[in-house]
């Protein structure tokens, strides 16, 4: 069955890159485009608008391939404005994760971008369905970035029950570096991975 992740992305492989950061540059999102998985920039923590532009820029110049960025809810004030830009750029589906998925959605559909919502629960897998995600992201406690305090659940025990909660693809997030971490996930129901630490060492 093919995945129903890929028309969503784009791209050639349901393969995203996990948005790392700092460590996270327009060359890195290219040759990860270029290769046939999803490039992503990190604008989590990016406020200045021309900034955005040029990072676009500079990865449009490397690649005419499909990718996306990731915006977090919570942390940057200026999301709606970088959503509209994405837009106009002709940037068609974004991730989201760290704040409430009902709180920027309501745009994200206004301007006919696909999102998926980053989740560390399955609950929170619920929610964001329910606020119009396209998809989710899975992010096991294998995972690097912004973490709960509280206990947190293994991809092995995530991606099933997700699977069984919700009717959209299910992305698995966390310790996949290889072929077999691939074929685990899918195994389990997931219907692409995001990879992070795994690209950035390549």
């Amino acid at each position: 069955m093919m995945s129903r992740l890929l028309p969503i992305l784009g791209s050639k492989y349901p393969i995203i890159q996990g948005p790392i950061g700092e460590l996270n540059d327009p060359k890195m999102v290219a040759a990860v485009s270029e290769a046939g998985a999803f490039g992503m920039l990190a604008l989590g923590f990016v406020t200045d608008l021309d900034k955005i532009k040029r990072m676009i820029n500079e990865v449009r110049e490397l690649t005419d391939k499909p990718f996306g960025a990731n915006l977090m809810i919570a942390m940057n004030p200026h999301n709606e404005a970088i959503l509209e830009l994405l837009a106009e750029a002709g940037i068609k589906t974004v991730t989201t994760s760290a704040g409430a998925p009902k709180k920027i959605y309501p745009k994200i559909q206004e301007l006919g971008l696909k999102a998926l919502h980053v989740v560390l629960a399955a609950p929170l897998a619920a929610k964001a369905t329910a606020a119009g995600a396209d998809a989710v992201v899975v992010s096991g406690t294998e995972s690097g970035g912004l973490r709960t305090t509280g206990p947190e659940s293994t991809n092995f025990i995530l991606i099933p029950l997700v699977c069984d909660m919700v009717d959209v693809p299910v992305v698995a997030a966390g310790g996949i570096a290889d072929r077999r971490g691939y074929r685990a996930a899918m195994a389990l129901g997931a219907e692409g991975v995001q990879i992070g630490t795994a690209l950035l060492a390549s």
